[in-house]
């Protein structure tokens, strides 16, 4: 696990945050130019800059958008710039970070822990706030620990092929950190597991996991958010779920809550095709409310039909996982502290027994009123 690998200078950005020496980005100006010159420029200036800045730490350089600001130029063109400065090697840039000046020189000594693949739905990462914040923290406290710690996109029908799994083994990884788990990525994950690479899973179900797991478990917040709604007057709950042909661990969890704290229900099996039928199963009812089983659904019903998707949040309803659109504004909302699993996960590579193998460790989620956060916060 102790493979020797070169590494750039950086140690997490504690030290890059201790030595900006770079001179205030209002101090370089430019005479009126075409705009090829300008570009030009703006380059030699940039390029100038970060030769003078550089020394034996890295440290933050320009963000993209300042200099874009500053010189009026498109945040594209900057971009650009940057993409040949990095070429240079004078600028890198670590995702889900800043840009950084690359320091004058490379410690060829560090070692990493082990190569991480984190295995990451497109879909998910670009319309689930949580899902991209469990990435963020996992990648952040990963490469802290000494672990390399590499984002590998996937459409959703691509976790099951064989090629998935040997883009993989191709980034010669150590282990796999796999968030939320598709039950058909299950072939993939086994034959990762045949070639000896450590696989662990976070999941919502426990039907299905065979390897080292962590459990996301939302029983007991549901549980407290239905009871919340009781004392404000919600007499029964709408179950919306998309497909009633296959078994939802989750519409389980809800059932089991609803039925704890005595709350009638009822379940609307919609096809999120037929965005009418939801329109016509979820007409408004001033003590009802809605819980949805799968924020997959909230996805593709929100992109056929946005401007009455975004009716429904008017009323008291949960999502397990918000989702990124402007128009949606849950008041009731299941989260994780998703840098506490974070960090706990990523301990435990550094354990003797590794992660556990017998018993899953239960990340314990919590029932939040957005609006009245709002309100305290305030």
């Amino acid at each position: 696990m102790g493979r020797r690998r070169a590494r750039n200078g950086r140690s997490g950005g504690s030290a890059a945050v201790r030595t900006p020496r770079l001179p205030r980005l209002e101090s370089v100006s430019l005479r009126a130019a075409a705009a090829e010159e300008k570009i030009a420029l703006i380059l030699q200036l940039l390029r100038k800059t970060a030769q003078n800045s550089r020394n034996e730490m890295a440290q933050p350089f320009y963000s993209i958008r300042a200099v874009a600001n500053h010189f009026a130029v498109p945040v594209t063109t900057v971009s650009r710039i940057y993409d040949r400065l990095k070429d240079e090697g004078l600028l890198a840039s670590v995702w889900g970070s800043k840009t950084f000046l690359e320091p004058t020189q490379i410690d060829e000594q560090l070692h990493f822990r082990a190569v991480v693949a984190l295995p990451a739905s497109i879909q998910s990462f670009c319309t689930i706030s949580t899902y991209r914040t469990f990435f963020l923290n996992i990648h952040d406290v990963l490469w802290r620990l000494g672990f390399a710690a590499r984002l590998v996109f996937y459409e959703d029908c691509d976790a099951e092929e064989s090629t998935f799994a040997d883009l993989l083994l191709n980034h010669k990884i150590d282990i796999v950190i796999w968030f939320l788990p598709s039950p058909k990525s299950r072939n993939t994950r086994e034959r990762l597991v045949d070639r000896g690479i450590l696989v662990i899973t976070v999941v919502d179900s426990l039907t299905s996991c065979s390897e080292p797991c962590y459990y996301l478990s939302r029983q007991c917040a549901l549980r407290e958010g239905l009871t919340e709604w009781r004392k404000d007057g919600i007499t029964s709950v709408i179950v919306v779920r998309q497909d009633s042909r296959k078994f939802d661990n989750r519409l389980g969890t809800i059932e089991a809550s609803l039925r704890e704290v005595a709350m009638p229900y009822t379940i609307a099996n919609i096809d999120p095709r037929a965005p009418r039928d939801l329109l016509r199963a979820l007409r408004p009812r001033r003590h009802r409310a809605i819980v949805f089983a799968s924020s997959e659904f909230l996805i593709h019903f929100a992109f056929q039909d946005s401007e009455r998707f975004g009716t429904f949040f008017e009323r008291s309803c949960v999502l397990e996982k918000p989702i990124d659109f402007q128009f949606c504004a849950p008041r009731d909302v299941i989260e994780f502290d998703w840098r506490v699993a974070a960090k706990r996960i990523a301990h435990d590579l550094l354990s003797p027994t590794r992660p556990p193998k017998q018993s899953p460790v239960i990340f314990e989620a919590k029932w939040v009123n957005s609006r009245l956060a709002k309100i305290r916060r305030g």
